[in-house]
């Protein structure tokens, strides 16, 4: 097996924002909602009545980003598989749509996951930090157990000279490539929330090359396959 990142999960029954350490999330509940900002969540099928605004925030997110729709390690924002989940939205004072995220979620384990996660021209510093806590706060008041962040990819591989050259391939890209995919931006963001990581391996076939199913692990995961044009 092949570790390819991490997860970050919150364990939400260790979660409080009274707790020591969280004066941050607190002030930034309390900034966010002095400015008028509020939360709400969407059952599965009500984003269909709202799917422009959805995906105007979408749209401005991917120009922001210089990005384009993923469609393989996450979600797309397309109306017919935005419909399909809960959506979680961050107002404004005006009503509009600031951020979203999509949420997969399982009643039987009780864990709730973060699927597409994203911002509009309207949303500044702190929408996607209000919009996280808000999550871990509902989904620990509906008696989850785990709040799943996602992945950050290509975290602690072997770095020892000893190890093989697929085993080295990951720190490469994590230190080297940083500046281009900000993976140790995004590992530092999600610590702030995150009270376990959890690994995630690729398991390959013998005889296929580690590095080469590395390497096109990465680019579906940065740019994605092709698809169907977007609703």
């Amino acid at each position: 097996p092949l570790k390819i990142g991490e997860m970050a999960v919150v364990e939400l029954s260790h979660f409080s924002l009274e707790a020591q350490g969280n004066a941050d999330h607190q002030n930034v509940v309390r900034l966010a909602e002095q400015e008028g900002m509020r939360f709400e969540m969407l059952v599965p099928g009500e984003a269909d009545k709202m799917f422009y605004e959805l995906r105007a925030v979408s749209n401005a997110w991917l120009l922001i980003k210089g990005a384009r729709e993923h469609s393989f390690s996450l979600g797309t924002a397309d109306r017919r598989y935005l419909n399909r989940f809960p959506i979680a939205l961050v107002r404004d004072a005006r009503r509009r749509i600031l951020a979203f995220a999509s949420l997969w979620v399982s009643t039987s384990y009780r864990e709730a996951e973060i699927d597409l996660l994203r911002c509009g021209y309207l949303a500044h510093d702190l929408t996607q930090h209000f919009l996280i806590v808000s999550l871990i706060q509902h989904f620990k008041a509906e008696g989850f157990s785990r709040l799943n962040l996602g992945l950050t990819p290509l975290v602690d591989a072997d770095t020892h000279s000893l190890a093989a050259l697929w085993r080295r391939f990951g720190p490469l890209l994590y230190n080297r490539g940083a500046p281009f995919y900000k993976l140790k931006t995004l590992r530092m963001y999600k610590e702030k929330f995150a009270s376990t990581w959890e690994p995630l391996y690729l398991a390959l076939p013998k005889g296929v090359r580690p590095e080469a199913a590395l390497a096109d692990v990465e680019y579906l995961a940065s740019m994605g396959a092709p698809g169907p044009k977007d609703e």
